[in-house]
């Protein structure tokens, strides 16, 4: 341990993610969504990117896109469009800053894809709209 308590850990990167950092970030590390990222997502990839960044909405639901240049959120959006038949709207969140807003019609097709795949994560559970979860594992 250190004098502050802290504990310090190393540990190796696998070959693979390498890939995975090339297609997320460009050559001054800046955030991008490339089109090998969105064509490499699953329903688990897809599930994961809409719990993370997205919020489930009474009217809507969002994905929050800040600090991805808006032409790669428009291709995110794009995407949504010919893999799901969802036609998210792009919107400026902040001064350069940008979000993915889903319609209500996309509401019920997004809940269904959450709860398939992450809606017995306990934790996760609120992200489907299910308010009656009250206990959240750690």
């Amino acid at each position: 341990a250190s004098k502050l308590g802290m504990e310090r850990a190393v540990s190796l990167t696998h070959p693979d993610l390498a890939q995975v950092y090339e297609w997320t970030y460009d050559s001054s590390g800046g955030r991008r969504i490339s089109p090998e990222i969105l064509d490499s997502l699953g329903p688990l990839g897809v599930a994961t990117w809409l719990a993370d960044d997205g919020t489930l909405g009474k009217r809507r639901y969002v994905i929050y896109t800040n600090r991805y240049p808006l032409a790669d959120v428009e291709r995110a959006a794009e995407w949504f469009r010919q893999r799901f038949g969802w036609s998210p709207r792009v919107s400026q969140h902040k001064p350069g800053r940008y979000v993915l807003v889903f319609p209500a019609a996309y509401y019920e097709p997004i809940r269904l894809v959450l709860l398939e795949q992450i809606g017995t994560v306990s934790c996760l559970r609120y992200k489907t709209g299910d308010r009656s979860f009250k206990e959240y594992a750690v």
